[in-house]
């Protein structure tokens, strides 16, 4: 099936009179006619209404109306596909064969499926990083536990407990910015071989790498910190005797 389209931009270039010599080449040419945009902004609504209705009564060539960007109403869109089932002399209850269609609502569509698509991922990275940044915190505690006595030792000997707790939020962070590291280097190797076995285009943020990673080392801190402050508060005679 060939298809002609006539858009803005055709209109824009087009006179009164050659746009009937570009609408008569076109539906010679095709089988299916799209009409795009609002024709009314080039004084071409009447003419176009004319030959629609000798294409409709000649060759009976279906003709798609595609509404441009527009804010429509819906009165609008049923008056336009009022005014077309008059000039293809169609009867109530019979099937059209046009179709009428505003793009806005294909747009309001894409979004929202783009929107939903956009939470489901937020909602799969949220618990992604929840598990990560719990597993974090079980590893510090353990640490804590298994070095208590050098941290007893190190308290003994003049550290402050501020040297602790930085020491255990460094050792969290390093976890972490490994973790996100890793993630980084398995994205990009998973988007380009799907680029090179598929064949399809993909575009690498490196502002969204960077900040990835760099909320990898405030989950790190942020579940860090529990178990450092732990492990900053403990009494150094305790941690002597501690076995």
């Amino acid at each position: 099936m060939r298809l002609a389209a006539i858009g803005d931009l055709h209109c824009k270039k087009a006179s009164q009179g050659a746009f009937q010599s570009l609408f008569a080449a076109a539906s010679a040419a095709a089988d299916v006619l799209v009409l795009c945009g609002d024709l009314t902004d080039y004084g071409l609504a009447e003419e176009a209404r004319i030959l629609v209705k000798e294409l409709a009564a000649v060759k009976s060539m279906p003709v798609v109306a595609v509404l441009g960007n527009h804010d429509y109403e819906s009165n609008e869109t049923d008056q336009v596909k009022s005014l077309l089932a008059r000039r293809h002399m169609i009867p109530d209850g019979q099937l059209p064969d046009f179709d009428v269609r505003n793009i806005s609502d294909v747009t309001q569509a894409r979004e929202g499926s783009s929107r939903v698509m956009k939470y489901l991922l937020a909602a799969v990275a949220s618990i992604s990083l929840l598990v990560g940044g719990i597993g974090i915190m079980n590893i510090l505690l353990v640490s804590v536990t298994e070095r208590t006595r050098e941290i007893g030792i190190r308290i003994a000997i003049g550290a402050r407990r501020i040297h602790v707790l930085l020491q255990f939020l460094v050792e969290a962070v390093l976890l972490s910015g490994i973790g996100g590291l890793a993630g980084v280097l398995v994205g990009i190797a998973i988007s380009e071989s799907i680029s090179w076995i598929a064949g399809w285009p993909t575009l690498l943020s490196w502002p969204a790498i960077v900040g990835g990673f760099l909320f990898s080392g405030a989950v790190g801190v942020f579940f860090g910190y529990y178990p450092a402050r732990r492990a900053s508060l403990l009494d150094p005679i305790e941690a002597l005797r501690y076995e």
